[in-house]
């Protein structure tokens, strides 16, 4: 078993180049959910509204709690346009390590079968702990187990699992 190839790449999130998965971290505030970094902009430019996805799916901001917004194909349209085919609402819970290990686990499952994932989270955690536990709960949620008498080779072909994981990295990081 192969782990994801995880980078440290420098922002901002739109300048990502050939992710298909974009993510973002959502909070409960004292004003309701909140998203951390640029991902409700690039929802808004495939012509989606990632509040009203909250809203819509009763999302609560609950660690691991992840709410998909795909990006619709224009109607004249042959093929898909360039960019992210989905955006990943990933609930951080309290923000403890515990929540963003179960938040970082959930969005790479969630991310399965993504060429490329790219995140701006980390520039919503708080310190190295945090960033350590997302990261953690990232490759806990992204690893398969072999199955017995098969070829790590045919154990992982049909793994469903992202390839790549882009962390844009924080601003004065």
């Amino acid at each position: 078993m192969t782990a994801p190839r995880i980078d440290l790449v420098p922002g901002p999130l739109a300048a990502v180049s050939g992710a298909d998965v974009v993510a973002g971290g959502v909070r409960r505030g004292e004003d309701g959910l909140s998203i951390g970094g640029r991902v409700a902009v690039l929802v808004a430019a495939f012509g989606a509204d990632a509040a009203y996805a909250l809203s819509r799916a009763t999302a609560t901001g609950a660690a691991g709690e992840v709410i998909e917004v795909a990006r619709p194909l224009p109607p004249d349209a042959d093929v898909a346009p360039a960019g992210p085919d989905r955006a990943l609402l990933v609930g951080l819970g309290d923000g403890s390590p515990r929540d963003l290990r179960r938040a970082g686990a959930a969005l790479a499952r969630k991310a399965a079968g993504a060429t490329l994932l790219a995140t701006d989270i980390l520039e919503s955690l708080e310190d190295a702990l945090a960033v350590r536990s997302f990261v953690e709960g990232m490759l806990l949620g992204a690893y398969r187990t072999p199955r017995r008498g098969r070829s790590a080779a045919a154990a992982t072909s049909g793994d469903a699992r992202p390839v790549g994981i882009a962390l844009v990295r924080p601003r004065g990081a």
